[in-house]
């Protein structure tokens, strides 16, 4: 996991934490929320836009795919946007 998290498409895991109850993972900032909430809060997308952040998704799962990682759902409700 942590080589994928080297793609630019990928949030970065930085590190497992575990207890006896829980496993914490400590990931990469992503400011910007969701996709879903992103397209939510724009009210629509332009062809461009949506064609960007579709061709992201396909790296990062291709990037997956690669790295013998499956990926069976891609939504616009899982992904998250980077805001510097």
């Amino acid at each position: 996991m942590r080589l994928l998290g080297q793609h630019l498409n990928i949030v970065a895991l930085h590190a497992v934490v575990e207890d006896k109850d829980k496993v914490y993972l400590i990931m990469q900032l992503c400011r910007g929320g969701e996709l879903f909430g992103h397209i939510l809060s724009q009210g629509s997308l332009s062809e461009r836009q949506a064609r960007g952040y579709f061709n992201s998704m396909l790296t990062a799962v291709d990037a997956c795919h690669t790295q013998g990682t499956p990926v069976t759902l891609v939504a616009a409700f899982g992904p998250l946007v980077v805001r510097n």
